[in-house]
């Protein structure tokens, strides 16, 4: 029944209660007429027993109020009468209207009554009190609650209540009824006040709508792809759709009338697009098919229906539209069909896309399955049970299998005995836990032989985060588990060249340098107590010794230095590089004051590194710049720093000394590498060896460059982070 109808009804159960209020009122003043007639015949008795008491009373005046009285009677009994039979027109009306009717007399609506639609609604016997603010007796009997978008309606608040005592009614309230048996139904209706003649709201009516089947198929219509399947369903589907057009055609298929009357075809006239000409409206590339399909409809006198695009004026484009028509008859006689026209524009753009999707799909997956098979890396697709339902051709390949051989017999067989359980667990943690899979086993070549893999899982979810299975890959590490054999072999084998290393260091701190010793001290006593035996030559022999003795001992205290550059070095810390260059140069203060040299150092940065081995490195580049300047000419050093483009720091030391031939730039850092004889520059050539083993253990480079008698530049790189 729609909302228009159920206002009528609404408006003309109004009506009618307004007369029976005045008809109440009319038998009210009558009721009020009755008492007087009956003081009269109490006074009446009175004069009667004055009479019997001697005294005179008027025959006529009796007769005359014996005779209003029975007027009076008769008055009230048609009024009686009446007002019966206009109660009985309101309750048929009530019952004949197909809605629901609840009624009020109260402000604070503690009774309500219905009509017999209202009352087979809710289930309860006529006469019944439905008002949710009855009394707890009455309100216990009542098998149901209201709700509204899932809440439970406060009493107060629903619109009887709300009507009848603020005055205010309500249109299109839509809520819900729970009945305890746990149905629900779905209710739409108005409520309109009633007042007094003083204005005052004293009750209310409403007619509402059991609307739950309309609801149920408008659930139905969004869920299914099979739209309006019968009439009755474009009926419910028209209440609700705007874009949808109902018509008829005549017996002879020709286009009749829209049966909304404010509906155009095509942006033409009703009139004009009566007849065929409905055709015009059709896209070019559904006309035909609609045509040939229509015409057959009329042949056979049967339903059909059809997909079609429509011109569609507001939005000037073409739009999808639902077409179908059912044959209707009345008394024998055939009397065309009745249409309707349902817009499905946004069915068929969500078709589309769900098949360009679905398309995407199917190109992403092949697309998926090339890369696969083009790639040497082992690659499969799991489900949720861990079985494989995509492998590519590495695997197969690989394992010398079918993808049919995997499904039926799993991979597990594949595993190496001794690695399968440890494999296999931690596969299944995995997937229990829906986290990323990763794993090493010897697995069945195809040959027969055992080989190493490394084998990495992802797990899939769905767009909705649904768990899939697992997409992973494997490698054949089989080489790298024989290098890192290899690796460990040569790793105890620089363990124990690095112990050989230490004991010499043992060796060259204490053994080595203690015979030395003797050598010196022993060759002292003989300059102190023999010197004059021993004469000129043998005081030069003398003095050769001691001096190789000493030199001896420099280049193993040189190589202990040297080797303690990996094997004792601190860990790295921030090193401020004015710092600790200035405290080189005070280290060196002596040597400067003897050649006069001069030292100029630009602003450096901060590094990470070791503070002793850095010391170290600049004490023998700045020593080197002093001791090799050219005769007669004061050492002029400059230490600067640089950025590198790929961001490491460089730090240069520039002297003005004597230089080098270009070509010994890559020896110069070789253990006891010396360019210049002992006799003209001091030193036991492992300066610049160490400094080499200071930059390496610092992950940098140290270059040199220089030309003879233009000086030498150094360069050490430190990166980024060590």
């Amino acid at each position: 029944m729609p909302l228009s109808s159920l206002n009528t009804s609404l408006e003309q159960v109004q009506a009618l209660l307004d007369d029976l209020e005045d008809r109440i009122d009319h038998l009210s003043t009558e009721r009020q007429n009755l008492v007087s007639i009956e003081l009269e015949h109490m006074a009446t008795q009175i004069r009667d027993w004055l009479k019997e008491s001697g005294k005179p009373v008027e025959p006529h005046e009796i007769d005359q109020k014996v005779l209003a009285r029975k007027q009076a009677e008769e008055a009230l009994r048609e009024s009686e009468e009446r007002a019966r039979s206009w109660a009985a027109e309101l309750e048929a009306l009530m019952d004949a209207v197909p809605a629901i009717i609840w009624i009020t007399r109260d402000p604070e609506a503690k009774e309500m009554v219905g009509n017999r639609f209202g009352y087979e609604f809710l289930g309860m016997w006529e006469g019944a009190n439905i008002s949710k603010t009855a009394p707890v007796a009455e309100l216990m009997q009542q098998p149901y609650r209201n709700f509204k978008d899932g809440v439970e309606i406060p009493h107060e608040d629903l619109p009887m209540q709300k009507a009848a005592s603020s005055g205010v009614g309500t249109s299109n309230y839509e809520f819900d009824v729970v009945f305890d048996n746990g149905v629900t139904k779905n209710v739409l209706g108005n409520v309109i006040p009633l007042f007094d003649q003083n204005g005052k709201p004293y009750g209310a009516v409403g007619a509402f709508l059991d609307i739950t089947e309309r609801k149920r198929i408008e659930n139905e219509l969004r869920k299914s792809e099979t739209q309006l399947q019968t009439w009755k369903e474009y009926i419910s589907f028209w209440d609700q759709a705007t874009n949808s057009i109902h018509w008829f055609f005549g017996p002879d298929g020709t286009f009749l009338d829209p049966i909304l009357p404010d509906v155009s075809f095509n942006g033409k006239p009703r009139v004009v697009a009566q007849g065929w000409i409905w055709l015009e409206a059709i896209h070019p590339e559904d006309r035909e098919a609609l045509r040939r399909k229509w015409q057959e409809m009329i042949e056979q006198q049967s339903s059909s229906e059809a997909e079609a695009r429509v011109w569609h004026e507001p939005s000037q484009q073409f739009r999808w539209y639902f077409h179908k028509a059912v044959p209707f008859s009345k008394d024998g006689a055939f009397l065309g069909w009745v249409g309707a026209s349902v817009d499905i524009q946004v069915r068929k753009e969500i078709e589309q896309a769900l098949k360009d999707r679905e398309d995407q799909l199917v190109w992403s997956e092949r697309r998926f399955r090339a890369m696969a098979d083009g790639t040497p890396v082992i690659i499969w697709v799991s489900n949720t049970n861990a079985q494989n339902e995509f492998v590519n051709q590495a695997y197969l390949e690989f394992f010398g299998v079918t993808l049919e051989q995997i499904q039926s017999e799993g991979w597990q067989p594949l595993l190496h005995p001794d690695d399968a359980a440890r494999y296999v667990q931690i596969n299944e943690e995995c997937y229990r836990e829906r986290k990323p899979f990763h794993a090493q086993s010897r697995v069945r070549h195809f040959n027969g032989e055992w080989r190493w893999i490394d084998a990495y899982g992802q797990p899939r979810f769905s767009e909705s985060g649904e768990f899939l299975g697992m997409v992973g890959s494997a490698l054949d590490i089989t080489e790298q588990k024989h290098a890192e054999r290899y690796l460990e072999h040569y790793t105890k084998e620089l363990e124990r060249v690095n112990q050989t290393l230490k004991d010499f260091t043992s060796i060259a701190s204490h053994d080595l340098q203690e015979p030395l010793r003797k050598v010196k001290a022993f060759g002292q006593k003989l300059d102190m107590r023999y010197s004059d035996e021993l004469g000129e030559q043998g005081k030069d022999y003398l003095e050769r010794m001691t001096s190789a003795a000493e030199r001896m001992s420099d280049m193993l205290n040189d190589l202990l230095d040297y080797s303690r550059v990996t094997s004792h070095g601190e860990r790295f810390t921030d090193v401020d590089l004015n710092q600790e260059i200035s405290g080189v140069l005070s280290d060196l203060e002596v040597r400067l004051l003897e050649t006069g040299g001069m030292v100029e150092i630009a602003m450096l940065p901060h590094i990470q590194g070791d503070p002793m081995q850095i010391r170290q490195l600049f004490q023998n580049l700045i020593g080197n710049a002093l001791k090799y300047h050219r005769p007669g000419e004061p050492p002029l050093v400059t230490i600067r720093a640089d950025r590198s483009e790929n961001g490491e720091t460089e730090i240069t030391v520039q002297d003005n000394g004597i230089g080098f031939n270009p070509e010994s730039a890559d020896t110069l850092f070789e253990p006891f590498k010396r360019l210049h004889g002992r006799s003209e520059y001091e030193g036991t050539g492992m300066g610049l060896a160490i400094c080499k083993k200071i930059v390496e253990r610092h992950g940098g480079r140290i270059f040199a460059a220089s030309l003879p008698g233009e000086g030498a530049a150094f360069t050490v790189t430190f990166p980024m982070n060590q």
